[in-house]
């Protein structure tokens, strides 16, 4: 069993990891390319199919230009954002083993190795959870969020804002404050727990804020 990923990890994340790092990164990153090409292929192939099937009889709603933006949405919105998650893991589970030890023994406790993890188990799991979020927060998936534009004339923090300004927030800022982490540029799991539990920071942002949050 490679020392860096064990099955447990293949059992959470749903792709062939084990004995990831021990067949050298090369071989090792197109394993997991392939294997996140596949799920993109079969997302976008069920996404497609769900559009088709709620188009009203006209067909006026769906086009060319709304399938790709539909595609790019899928792609940069979901699956470049999780394998980006993904591969910060690995790298942080491979760097921190002490870590990755005790995810282990908290992913052994709750879910086992025989049956696959529920979404209601993450409850149950406050440091995996804490240790994913940190994954987050110190690997900066996105340093910039995507542009946004002032739809009236406003004041921003002292500044006047004037209607159609293209704003473009700086996540990092926010991540990396030392005013809302206590380590802020170590990896640290603990920025996400208190008293044994799992706690929100209201300074993790890592896909912006809103209604449109990403989680």
């Amino acid at each position: 069993m490679c020392p860096f990923m064990s099955s447990e990890w293949t059992l959470v994340l749903g792709l062939p990891l084990e004995g990831w790092g021990c067949r050298g990164p090369a071989a090792s990153a197109r394993t997991l390319g392939a294997g996140l090409s596949l799920i993109f292929e079969e997302v976008l192939a069920v996404h497609v199919a769900l559009t088709l099937d709620s188009l009203k009889p006209s067909g006026r709603e769906f086009h060319e230009d709304n399938l790709v933006a539909c595609a790019l949405d899928l792609l940069f919105a979901g699956t470049e954002t999780t394998s980006t998650t993904i591969r910060w893991a690995l790298l942080y589970m491979a760097v921190y083993p002490e870590i990755q030890a005790r995810v282990q023994a908290e992913i052994d406790a709750v879910i086992g190795q025989s049956r696959l993890p529920a979404l209601e188990d993450r409850n149950n799991m406050p440091y995996t959870n804490a240790v994913i979020h940190e994954v987050q927060r110190k690997g900066n998936i996105i340093p910039f969020n995507v542009p946004r534009q002032a739809v009236t004339d406003t004041v921003l923090a002292g500044f006047r804002v004037p209607k159609g300004t293209i704003l473009i927030p700086n996540l990092s800022s926010v991540m990396f404050d030392k005013k809302e982490w206590e380590t802020p540029h170590s990896f640290n799991p603990g920025h996400f727990v208190k008293d044994g539990q799992f706690r929100k920071r209201e300074a993790f942002m890592p896909f912006s804020i809103g209604k449109i949050e990403s989680v």
